[in-house]
This record gives C-alpha cells, structure tokens and sequence, in this order.
C-alpha cells in the first residue's frame, strides 16, 4: 500500500551547518537540543528508513519528529 509520511528533523551536521556553528546565534539554538548536540545524518537517514521499511508499514499520516527533545523545551 501507500504510505504518506513526514519527517521532521533537527539541525543536522552537514557543511552548511557548521558554516552556520560559527554564528553565536546558532549555537544558543542548537544548545537547547536536549540530546546537547547536532543530529548526525545517519540518523535521520534511519527514520526514513523505517518510514519506507515494512516495518513501517502501518505508520500512515504522521509527521516524524526526530529533533533530539527540541520542540519539548
């Protein structure tokens, strides 16, 4: 069946990322990730995959946040 899915990630560590690390206001942002650091993407790369894997299957309308605690603050 079809499966319409959302993920939602977090800053991520990517080159712009850290380009953007130099920015004080960046890094007040990124210290309120509860997990205390970027995602790395292999991480959120797992989220989609689990989205697209049968194990997923039944997850339907739903927007994945994998945000580290980010929007519980």
């Amino acid at each position: 069946g079809i499966t319409v899915n959302a993920v939602a990630p977090t800053m991520t560590r990517t080159p712009l990322v850290e380009k953007a690390m130099e920015n004080e206001g960046f890094r007040v942002q990124v210290k309120k990730i509860l997990m205390g650091r970027l995602a790395e993407p292999e991480e959120i790369a797992g989220a989609i995959v689990y989205l697209a894997s049968q194990a997923g299957s039944m997850v339907t309308g739903h927007t994945l946040v994998v945000d580290g605690g980010y929007t519980i603050v």
